[in-house]
């Protein structure tokens, strides 16, 4: 992955723990002699099943290489307990199904000292790997019956490998691509809300360079945006946008369109994951009142992803609506929003990877107070929430509602304005986000 470079910004990613779960086990009665490796990361805690169907006396043994502050392995499902609870003992660690039926073999393991330097575009060194092989159950009466049902297992086997490696592009192509489509199109909302004057959320957590002419209300103005976010934790990478726009006045709405390119460089589980296009749409911000406005936009795009080397074109469509009211409280201007947005993507089957569809749809509510409102330093804070609800096309639909904080100020200069926005949410479960935007608005 390359890293991100010529960002004016600067943006903080705060994850508490990393968390994957991958079932490498099939439903055909037998664990097929499958080998499953699985990476754990500095400092970061990882949780994965390598556990499946057996048959009565299938073996798996456990190899571990590496450094671990904390490993574990527990059993559940027809039979329970803890196999080993540390590096030590589970190096070598083996576990005998004593009956046909389904077991969970749960790896819990925390990364110590890394052994291998972070991967190009990641802070996340590799500390260690977990191993488990399982020796398949064989029978046969005679040679040629033995000879059969080893072309059998090695075909067998295979499969499974084959089919380990299809489920595990998958799930990362869910998440990277939930988290490139929402880091694309929230560079976008925050871009308009920028040109449109005073923007809702979706640009706190984004960090720039904004350009607009700042000439008259009624003349037609164009605009550029430059933002990055970087990603640590579950995903891990970078992604940027840059986005051109341009608008006019009739009476009390203004219309425009804009147009925007876009990259992310993700890695979910030692899956890498690229996306980049371009996106373009109508927006609009229309004055009801003077106290009250509503401003929206609809964005079409075709972006490319390439996931493990297997190269597509998805089709994503998406729009967002807000609404705000100001109001006055001496010399502090209170400003408070209701937004809604939401994106959908189609992603076709190609390579070894089934058609899916990922959707994300996002509520946020909250207000700022801006200190000192006539004056050239303006202070600010702000305090909201979101409601978010995605679905990656493999883990089904999850909800996500969390607190969102953040401050800064805006301060007129003799070419513009210079604006600083540092923001604190949650982005996914267990996963907290800290942005800082850096934003500069210029006449020319």
């Amino acid at each position: 992955m390359k890293p991100t470079s010529g960002i004016v910004g600067l943006f903080t990613a705060a994850s508490l723990a990393f968390i994957f779960t991958a079932d490498a086990g099939l439903a055909n009665g037998s664990c097929n002699s499958v080998r499953v490796d699985s990476t754990f990361f500095e400092k970061r805690t990882n949780i994965y099943n390598h556990g499946g169907d057996h048959l009565a006396g299938e073996v798996t043994r456990f190899t571990v290489t590496g450094n671990f502050t904390s490993l574990k392995v527990e059993i559940s499902g027809d039979q329970t307990g803890v196999l080993c609870s540390s590096a030590a003992a589970c190096n070598g660690a083996t576990f005998t199904a004593p009956a046909d039926g389904k077991y969970s073999l749960k790896v819990t393991g925390t990364g110590g000292t890394q052994i291998a330097p972070p991967r190009t575009g990641s802070r996340l060194g590799i500390a260690g790997t977990v191993t488990s092989s399982c020796t398949a159950k064989t029978t046969g009466a005679d040679t040629d019956a033995d000879a059969k049902e080893g072309g059998s297992s090695s075909s067998s086997s295979s499969s499974s490998s084959a089919e380990a490696e299809k489920k595990k592009n998958e799930a990362a192509r869910g998440s990277a691509s939930s988290a490139a489509g929402s880091t694309s199109v929230a560079s976008v909302t925050g871009a308009l809300n920028s040109a449109l004057s005073g923007g809702a959320p979706g640009s706190v957590t984004q960090n720039g360079l904004f350009l607009s002419t700042n000439g008259s209300v009624a003349m037609p103005k164009l605009w550029a945006s430059i933002q990055g976010r970087n990603f640590d934790g579950t995903i891990d990478g970078s992604s940027r946008e840059f986005t051109l726009g341009g608008d006019f006045e009739i009476g009390r709405t203004r219309l425009g369109l804009f147009l925007s390119s876009g990259r992310s460089d993700l890695d979910v589980n030692g899956v890498s994951v690229d996306a980049e296009g371009l996106s373009y749409g109508p927006y609009f911000k229309s004055n009801i009142t003077d106290r009250i406005s509503v401003n929206g936009y609809a964005l079409s795009s075709k972006p490319e992803y390439t996931v493990g080397g297997t190269k597509y074109e998805a089709t994503r469509r998406a729009f967002g609506l807000t609404g705000k009211m100001d109001h006055q409280l001496g010399r502090t201007q209170l400003t408070s929003h209701l937004s809604v947005s939401r994106f959908n993507e189609d992603h076709p089957a190609a390579g070894i990877l089934a058609a899916t569809n990922v959707s994300s749809t996002l509520a946020s509510i909250g207000s700022r107070a801006t200190f000192m409102a006539e004056s050239n330093f303006r202070p600010y804070v702000s305090l909201g929430g979101d409601f978010h609800r995605y679905e990656d096309g493999v883990n089904g639909k999850t909800t996500q509602n969390s607190g969102r904080f953040g401050t800064g100020f805006d301060l007129d200069m003799g070419l513009g304005q210079l604006s600083l926005d540092i923001d604190s949410g949650r982005l996914l479960k267990g996963t907290r986000d800290v942005g800082v935007n850096l934003r500069f608005e210029m006449a020319f």
